[in-house]
């Protein structure tokens, strides 16, 4: 399996990928892609100034994975499929933001049905923000090859999304998800 990409796209490419490869008339139904999913406990990541502040007037960025889209083709012997995903990943500078700009992690895994990972990879990425903006976003457009079995198809795999989190992260994700 190999990764390629990292490379930025439009927005409106995000929500085109799901129709990319369909056939508009007549031909045998497309093969089915893998579903995508954001993982819920790795979908958002707060940035707090350093210290042991965690209000509000602490918080430098809140980055988010707010959307996924992906795609999929089959070589012609039907033993590789090569998926296409686009995340969508936007930040918002906090009271405490310092800088201009936002560096993060984030993580694209293929799992097969038992939900054991068969590929994981970590993207290294960054966001900036203009004078006076408070919002500030990218998609970012991985491509995964999947070598397949006789007898398997994308139906078999899942791709999960999710940003690198800290263990305080993720413990302040989980306590605001129990909210």
């Amino acid at each position: 399996m190999g990764w390629a990409g990292g490379r930025r796209f439009s927005y409106a490419a995000l929500f085109t990928l799901g129709v990319a490869g369909c056939t508009a008339f007549g031909g045998p139904p497309p093969l089915p892609c893998p579903v995508a999913s954001i993982v819920s406990d790795a979908s958002q990541a707060t940035v707090f100034k350093d210290g042991p502040g965690r209000d509000l007037i602490d918080i430098r960025f809140e980055i988010e994975i707010d959307a996924i889209a992906s795609d999929c083709d089959y070589n012609r012997a039907g033993d590789e499929i090569t998926i296409r995903t686009g995340v969508r990943i936007v930040a918002t500078r906090g009271p405490a933001a310092q800088g201009s700009d936002v560096a993060f992690s984030f993580f694209v895994a293929v799992v097969d049905r038992g939900q054991r990972v068969l590929a994981r990879e970590r993207f290294e990425s960054a966001l900036v923000f203009g004078p006076a903006q408070r919002r500030a976003g990218a998609v970012e457009e991985i491509e995964e090859v999947i070598p397949l079995p006789e007898g398997l198809s994308g139906a078999n795999y899942e791709i999960l999304v999710g940003i690198v989190l800290t263990a305080d992260q993720l413990e302040f994700n989980r306590l605001r998800l129990r909210r």
